[in-house]
């Protein structure tokens, strides 16, 4: 279920972020995730909305992270609050 997938992702993601940001003063990261189902898995469209996840995160400022939901999820999530 996307509940786990999220659960998953949040850990993940957080955990990236959070070793980058203690590595020293004036360092963070952001970071973009796609999810996408493996039944319809197109590489080139994965990326491009993990490219736009990252952007969105950048937006928000440092030590970020947006997970972009495939159009049949039906969600952006934003989240990732060090």
């Amino acid at each position: 279920p996307f509940s786990a997938i999220q659960a998953i992702m949040l850990d993940i993601t957080g955990r990236i972020v959070n070793m980058v940001a203690d590595i020293g003063s004036g360092i963070g990261c952001s970071v973009g995730v796609s999810l996408c189902s493996t039944d319809s898995l197109n590489i080139e469209s994965a990326l491009r909305n993990a490219d736009q996840a990252m952007y969105d995160a950048k937006k928000l400022g440092k030590n970020r992270f947006v997970i972009y939901g495939q159009p049949l999820l039906r969600r952006l999530h934003v989240v990732g609050d060090r």
